[in-house]
């Protein structure tokens, strides 16, 4: 057993430097060949020193830690197993590469002789995740003729590149039979003797240092553009940065249009229905756009802008990757809206002479929102009904396609919690990452809502099982209008309808059952608001099912858009 115990104490060398990292939740998914780090995860458990998060499924398991680095905003460490373990953690760590949370990816593996041969559960781990990766670790077996402290420093140095890139790193582990039994507690005095100092401390080992942000050094606007048409764009921020965000806007006077994403309200709301018509003009008379935050829902801007080469446009964002896909000459400021903000001159921007240019266009916001007929049911009213009775301080968790883009344009209340999967924008892992955004800060949530559209929870089925035992408020909204109502956006043909939308007729009333999770189902918006309301209110979790028939939600959209047009048109035959 002494190889296991050495196997064991290499575990514990690895899990206790990431622990005095930072990082105290462990993922978990079952396995054999990751047994070594499982002991010392457990054995740390007992100890209180980290929480551990387990789901049978790695898939789904790898979004859930998606979800909970998301709310905690630290990193999260995820163990696995070795060979299509590894494999399905891949979506996650694709999303994660793209919105930059930090997942440890402990990877099981089986010793280099074993791969390539026919070895069961052996397959070739390196390079598994390509460039979605900002680092990976590809550690040989445990062995006694490699210093500890060489392991300790590389996990380090992996732990400082994903501070300072962002995303997930691997650390592929491989181990050799048996890792079964073994002494947690065995010592191997002379081979840690180079490390006795560090094991008495609470210090990692080697401690790099990343300089602050502070220490950048921004430039401040010219005084003239504060004397120019303007508009800002917000995107997904932090929440610390969204009132700072906002007061700036409203000293400016300038046009605000705020993402879902963003946690801030704006006025000029539903502007993906009426930027398109006859004020489009006038959005494309500014001179400026400040833009906080990235990944913007809608992409109306995107082609408002796309030619317009003389346009001053300034992105601020700490992520150090390119945000802008259009690729325009921008100012591209690598910090925090707060910081950029400070550097401005506040009573240049508070005197902008073309402040409240733009208050005109809000009562084309209004109509959006007046012309809806709340008397019909349909997944437009249903998300209007659920903004009203949703509060500021619930957490909101949107799915991709249909749902993220009609809260965007319909919704006209300012969430201090909005979370989604808008790196890759999959619709796969959508119930399990919103579990584990619940499952990290839940004391700042009074609720936590997650809307989802049907194959969306089609494709993560398995992860109702991390709702199950789900302790707080957990409200799961699934639209179903058949499948694929965001196709019809597009100009698909008729005859090629059943390439794209998948139209399947199922409902997730028994796999509410199968879970144990109370369940509605209607598609009236009375019932809707009596079923949303009392799952608000309750403690543990709810699935409420709201069907539509399908194109009916693109129709309606069209129709708005229609009224819109007109109104601009009477408005300037009037004029």
């Amino acid at each position: 057993m002494l190889n296991t115990d050495f196997t064991l104490l290499w575990a514990k060398l690895i899990l206790t430097e990431l622990m005095r990292n930072g990082i105290d939740h462990v993922c978990i998914a079952p396995g054999s060949r990751s047994t070594p780090l499982v002991q010392v995860a457990h054995e740390l458990r007992k100890q209180k020193k980290i929480t551990i998060h387990t789901h049978f499924d790695e898939r789904g398991l790898g979004f859930y830690a998606l979800g909970l680095a998301k709310s905690l905003q630290q990193p999260v460490a995820v163990v696995v197993t070795s060979g299509t373990a590894v494999a399905n953690l891949l979506p996650a760590v694709a999303e994660s590469f793209l919105t930059k949370e930090k997942l440890v990816l402990l990877t099981a593996d089986r010793p280099i002789d074993l791969v390539g041969c026919g070895a069961n559960q052996a397959i070739q781990q390196k390079g598994i995740f390509s460039s979605h990766v900002s680092e990976a670790v590809f550690l040989p077996m445990p062995n006694r003729d490699i210093s500890p402290n060489w392991l300790l420093a590389r996990i380090d140095e992996a732990l400082y590149k994903q501070k300072k890139l962002q995303g997930s790193i691997q650390i592929n582990c491989p181990y050799n039979a048996p890792f079964y039994g073994g002494d947690i507690k065995a010592s191997f005095p002379e081979y840690t003797k180079s490390i006795a100092e560090w094991m008495q401390s609470n210090e990692p080992y080697v401690q790099h240092v990343i300089l602050s942000e502070n220490s950048c050094c921004p430039v401040q606007l010219p005084a003239d553009i504060w004397e120019q048409k303007g508009i800002i764009l917000v995107g997904a921020i932090a929440q610390s940065e969204q009132t700072k965000v906002l007061a700036f806007s409203l000293a400016t006077g300038w046009p605000i249009f705020a993402d879902i994403q963003s946690g801030i309200n704006s006025a000029w709301h539903s502007y993906d229905l009426w930027l398109q018509g006859a004020d489009k003009e006038k959005i494309e008379a500014i001179d400026v756009v400040i833009q906080f935050g990235t990944r913007l829902v809608s992409p109306i801007f995107n082609k408002l802008f796309a030619y317009r080469y003389q346009l001053d446009y300034y992105l601020i964002d700490p992520i150090i990757d390119n945000k802008e896909p259009t690729h325009r000459a921008i100012h591209y400021c690598h910090m925090q809206p707060s910081q950029w903000i400070k550097a401005q001159d506040k009573f240049a921007y508070s005197q902008c002479s073309q402040a409240h240019w733009g208050d005109e266009l809000m009562l084309n916001a209004q109509k959006c929102i007046d012309y809806i007929n709340t008397k019909e049911s349909n997944e437009v009213t249903m998300v209007r009904l659920a903004d009203n009775l949703m509060s500021k301080e619930d957490g909101l968790f949107l799915g991709n396609s249909t749902l993220v883009r009609l809260f965007n344009t319909f919704s006209t209340h300012a969430y201090s919690h909005v979370y989604a999967n808008r790196g890759a924008s999959g619709i796969d892992g959508l119930i399990a990452t919103a579990v584990g955004v619940a499952s990290g800060k839940r004391e700042q949530h009074q609720s936590f809502c997650a809307f989802v559209g049907d194959l969306s929870a089609l494709h993560d089925l398995n992860s109702l099982a991390l709702l199950h035992h789900f302790p707080h408020n957990f409200v799961l909204v699934i639209s179903n209008n058949s499948g694929g109502a965001i196709f019809d956006r597009f100009p698909i043909e008729d005859e090629m309808n059943d390439l794209y939308q998948m139209y399947h007729g199922f409902h997730f009333q028994h796999a509410a059952n199968m879970f144990d999770i109370p369940y509605h189902t209607t598609q009236n918006l009375r019932d809707f608001q009596q079923y949303f309301t009392q799952a608000l209110d309750r403690q543990g979790p709810s699935i409420i099912e709201f069907t539509s028939e399908p194109k009916i939600t693109h129709n309606l959209v069209e129709q708005l858009q229609e009224k819109i047009k007109r109104s601009e048109r009477l408005t300037l035959v009037k004029e």
